[in-house]
């Protein structure tokens, strides 16, 4: 009978240990089902991880693609702003000499019109020259008349004066011989007085002519 209480609990513990290893067994199971999928599923991770890294590579590539062409790229638009910067100087100083050139251009414009206008008063004062020389050589041929006339007269009251003087000695001498031929020599003289009057303002006329 104690063998058999033995036995029992022995059973009983064996049933328990069974249970418990049916338990374990269960466990090692879902364990292995679980491994399997989590192998299954680090292969898919190991393949997704070589795929991103051939993808990642490719992009690293095609980074280090595009980095190097921008590099390029911003070497090429340096180089492009420094002629930039050059040409931008070169019409900066074009445009310094434009504004010069204008300010030039400005000046000759007033002093042509300036000149022109002296080209106009030069133009009015050479006429008037021109018409002051008419003026003149009519003047100067006037004057030329007006002085062969004075020669003429002057030569025809030289001529008058001396038959003047003879008249006056021959009214001298005359006077000697008579009174009546006296008071005809004081009438001659009253005439020949008008004539050299006459002659004076002639003379005087000469002068201002």
């Amino acid at each position: 009978r104690v063998e058999v209480e033995e036995l029992r609990t022995r059973v009983a513990e064996l049933s328990g240990v069974a249970e418990e290893t049916e338990g374990l067994r269960r466990e090692v199971e879902a364990l292995r089902g679980t491994h399997a999928e989590l192998y299954q599923a680090a292969e898919e991770a190991e393949a997704q991880r070589q795929e991103m890294e051939a993808a990642l590579k490719a992009e690293l590539s095609s980074v280090e693609e595009a980095r190097l062409a921008a590099e390029a790229a911003a070497k090429a638009a340096a180089e492009e702003v420094e002629g930039l910067r050059a040409s931008g100087a070169e019409l900066s100083g074009a445009a310094a000499e434009a504004t010069e050139l204008r300010v030039e251009v400005e000046e000759l414009r007033t002093r042509v019109a300036e000149l022109s206008g002296v080209a106009e008063e030069t133009e009015g004062l050479r006429r008037e020259v021109e018409a002051l020389r008419g003026t003149h050589a009519e003047l100067y041929q006037a004057a030329e008349e007006a002085e062969a006339q004075r020669q003429e007269m002057e030569a025809a009251l030289k001529a008058e004066l001396s038959s003047v003087e003879e008249a006056r000695l021959a009214a001298e001498a005359a006077a000697k011989a008579a009174a009546e031929e006296v008071e005809g020599l004081r009438a001659s003289g009253a005439e020949l007085s008008g004539a050299a009057a006459e002659a004076t303002e002639l003379r005087v006329e000469v002068e201002e002519l």
